[in-house]
This record gives C-alpha cells, sequence and structure tokens, in this order.
C-alpha cells in the first residue's frame, strides 16, 4: 500500500497529537497511517475521515469487524464528549474495509478476515459484509463476491481496472467456496442510531 510513496513520520504527544496532525495534513499524504490506535488517534482519525481523506489506515486492538466505528466513536465520545451519534456518523465515513488478524503459535499473526464496513439507511444500522473469512473447522478460506455499490464505485473511480480484476477473482473464488452468512449487524450501533 505504500510503495511509491514518500513517507513523512511524524510523532506527538497524546495532548499534542491533533495540533501536530492537523498542520502534517499541509503535506498533501496520500495515505495516513495511525498505529495503535487508542484516544487520542482515533480523534485525528475521525477528523481525517471528515476532510475527505480516503488513505486513512489505522490499526487497534478488537475482533469484531461490525463494532469498529461504535468503537472509534466511544473513544472519541469517551475523550471530548459531544454526539456519540454524531461521532458515530463521522466514524462510518472513516471505516469502510477492516483486515482483522488473530494470534497464532511463535508471537505470529493471521489474516483472519476482511470485511467491508457499511450503513444500511433502510435499517438505519451498521454491518460487517466479510469479503474473505478464514474458516478453522475446514481450514480453509471461505469468500463472498457481494460489494456493496457504494464501496464498488469508489473502487472504480480510484481505478477501474483493479476494480474489475478484482471484481472477476472474488467471483471465481466465491464460486467455488462460497461464505456462509457474510453479514453481522452491529447491535451497538443500532442502538445509538435508533436512541
Amino acid at each position: 500500500q505504500i510503495k511509491g510513496h514518500r513517507i513523512i513520520p511524524i510523532q506527538a504527544a497524546n495532548e499534542e497529537l491533533m495540533e501536530v496532525g492537523v498542520e502534517s495534513l499541509r503535506h498533501d499524504p496520500n495515505i495516513l497511517y495511525m498505529t495503535e490506535m487508542r484516544y487520542n488517534e482515533w480523534e485525528f482519525y475521525l477528523w481525517s475521515g471528515e476532510k475527505g481523506y480516503d488513505g486513512i489506515t489505522g490499526t487497534f486492538h478488537t475482533v469484531d469487524s461490525e463494532d469498529i466505528p461504535y468503537q472509534g466513536a466511544f473513544a472519541v465520545s469517551t475523550r471530548i464528549g459531544g454526539s456519540l451519534k454524531g461521532h458515530l456518523i463521522s466514524a462510518l465515513k472513516s471505516c469502510e474495509l477492516v483486515f482483522i488478524l488473530e494470534s497464532v503459535p511463535n508471537g505470529k499473526k493471521r489474516l483472519a478476515r476482511i470485511s467491508e464496513i457499511f450503513y444500511e439507511e433502510d435499517r438505519n444500522s451498521v454491518f460487517a459484509n466479510d469479503l474473505m473469512r478464514w474458516e478453522p473447522q475446514e481450514m480453509c478460506w471461505s469468500y463472498n463476491d457481494k460489494l456493496t455499490k457504494n464501496l464498488m464505485l469508489k473502487m472504480t473511480k480510484k481505478n477501474a481496472e483493479a476494480t474489475q480484476i478484482v471484481q472477476k477473482e472474488l467471483g471465481r473464488l466465491a464460486s467455488t467456496k462460497p461464505m456462509d452468512q457474510p453479514l453481522k449487524e452491529s447491535l451497538k450501533s443500532k442502538i445509538v442510531l435508533n436512541e
């Protein structure tokens, strides 16, 4: 993801992160990469998403991809206050694809899921749509090629040729190893959105 890009590492104390982060955006970065996101990092991450940056990436410890927008919103709400619902809407602009890693022996990590996160207006709720998932009982991957229209439009805008390749390959894989129940609803988000 970062190959060929200029890398500008920035470090800041917690209380300086927003100021330093906002100043760093003057460099017009293509990708913002936040590590070990907690309270302050989530605030900057969501702020960046609100400003239209779509190359924001971060690491966060969790196993439930459907709840990541809620967890980010809750972190910001806990730190600075304000409307949890408002922060959740902001998080939904910033969290689109999630890669879940799980621990394996010898202190290593293994990819376990790739999920698309989306808001469904009809149900007023947030869902994770698993695109790839490791099935431990069968010891193989399962696949789902049903991406949302919104994600497909964004992908096509970035790179139409790559989008067609992804669609074709994901379709091929899903036809041989189809995924059972790829959607998972975030009950935490649903409660907040329907208060």
